[in-house]
């Protein structure tokens, strides 16, 4: 039984893009879990679209989120509001899972663009993989990576 589904009910396994994109899921020790768990929710929920908004500078989409509890957030290049004083240097994104709704080691990361992409490019291949009729709204997303 994957991570995942301990989270979610063995109903969703099935559906879980985290063992083909990552390797699995593993709340307790991965930094990366909020990110990989968010990036399985647009999976799961078939917005692999929606990461379009998310990817491109100056979007006014600078964030997507959804239940249960989660978000990614993009940082603009020259962005000073106070939202973003807690950011750490050359930081471009955030994941973030609420940690009253579920048990990661690490429920926030900040990522810089390249780290982030490569963990996109990850959930792309596991969906195209299971998707291929969805090989063109896959394109518009890994053309901005």
């Amino acid at each position: 039984m994957s991570a995942m589904s301990v989270l979610f009910g063995s109903d969703i396994m099935s559906e879980d893009y985290t063992p083909d994109a990552f390797g699995g899921f593993f709340p307790q020790s991965d930094e990366h879990a909020a990110a990989k768990f968010a990036l399985n929710e647009l999976a799961m929920d078939d917005r692999i679209d929606d990461l379009v908004e998310l990817l491109t500078e100056g979007d006014p989409v600078g964030a997507l989120g959804g239940e249960p509890c989660w978000e990614l957030e993009r940082r603009d290049d020259g962005n000073t509001a106070i939202g973003y004083a807690d950011w750490p240097r050359g930081a471009k994104y955030r994941a973030w899972v609420d940690p009253d709704a579920y048990d990661l080691a690490y429920p926030v990361r900040f990522y810089g663009k390249a780290e982030f992409h490569q963990l996109v490019r990850a959930i792309l291949d596991a969906y195209l993989a299971r998707n291929p009729h969805r090989a063109d709204q896959v394109a518009k997303v890994a053309v901005l990576l």
